[in-house]
């Protein structure tokens, strides 16, 4: 099945583009530019999604935030229309020195920076590393903070099998939908739509299997302790930081939250109720909420900074 989405095609009214990372590598891009009014010095708000997703998962909160901030949204290589190469998506080794590139590349010096998923997972192992990056995170269903995966997310990781079993099928995709999303009226025909035709690109398969076997094992989470080490770290830089669960996330249970106040206590919790693990999906209006709460605070935050050193 061809594609529905063109690379080229606009997303919720905002064209995209492509830009070169490193090591040849190049993906699409979405940025708003800086809205009328606003501080065209202001960090924008930097958005990056998570396992087999892609910039359309930002779509029903693009607007609103692009209303009062620049924002920039990218597909993380290996999935939507990115380049996907034949390597190893491991995070260490890939895709925090991607998540790096594609900040150069960009011209994002600091960033108000939003994950979702493996995407937050991201900031904070990347955050860790360039903390001079960041004016604040918001953090939405990370996974990393507990054993528990949904079942469907380790057939991937069997060795030899896990691979075929867990081919491109309309079926399998739909019931990838519908783990991830809860509100029934949310998971709608295009969304699955959407989801199986970025599935059948070339290389996509390759990376979502890659990806989930450098996360986990049929049995058990890869480097639990490392990823502590890096939440730790994290938290001991003060960046400003929210962490958004949906309460009836099936990937990564609420319950996880439990560890994200052992590994980050100051990091502010916000638990959405009726809402998966994609509040962007979801609760759009309500995500929007917590983000713009979020980014107003870390904005007061960095103006009194910078009014101290003058």
């Amino acid at each position: 099945m061809p594609s529905l989405i063109e690379p080229t095609q606009p997303i919720a009214g905002f064209e995209t583009n492509r830009i070169a990372l490193r090591d040849g590598i190049t993906t699409r891009v979405l940025d708003t530019g800086t809205p009328q009014g606003a501080d065209p010095s202001a960090p924008p708000v930097v958005l990056v999604h998570g396992l087999a997703a892609s910039i359309e998962i930002w779509r029903d909160i693009l607007p609103t935030l692009a209303a009062s901030y620049r924002v920039v949204a990218f597909d993380l290589p290996g999935f939507g229309h990115s380049d996907k190469p034949d390597v190893d998506y491991r995070a260490l080794s890939f895709f925090v020195p991607m998540f790096h590139a594609f900040l150069d590349a960009a011209g994002i010096d600091k960033g108000h920076m939003v994950g979702s998923s493996l995407g937050a997972s991201l900031l904070i192992r990347h955050g860790s590393r360039h903390p001079e990056r960041y004016a604040s995170a918001v953090c939405a269903n990370p996974g990393g903070f507990g054993t528990h995966i949904h079942p469907f997310l380790r057939v991937p990781t069997i060795p030899g099998l896990g691979a075929v079993m867990s081919r491109p099928q309309r079926a399998t995709n739909a019931f990838g939908v519908r783990i991830a999303v809860h509100k029934k009226a949310k998971r709608t025909r295009a969304l699955v739509d959407e989801v199986d035709a970025f599935s059948r690109l070339p290389g996509a398969h390759r990376a979502f299997v890659r990806t989930l076997r450098g996360i986990a094992t049929p049995l058990k989470v890869k480097e639990m302790d490392v990823f502590e080490r890096e939440a730790r770290q994290f938290e001991a830089l003060e960046i400003p930081t929210r962490v958004v669960w949906g309460e009836q996330d099936r990937i990564f249970p609420v319950a996880q939250l439990e560890t994200v106040q052992d590994y980050m206590p100051s990091a502010r919790r916000e638990v959405l109720p009726e809402v998966g693990h994609y509040p962007q999906i979801d609760a759009p209006d309500a995500f929007c909420t917590i983000l713009l709460d979020h980014l107003h605070e870390a904005e007061q935050r960095l103006s009194h900074v910078r009014n101290k050193s003058r």
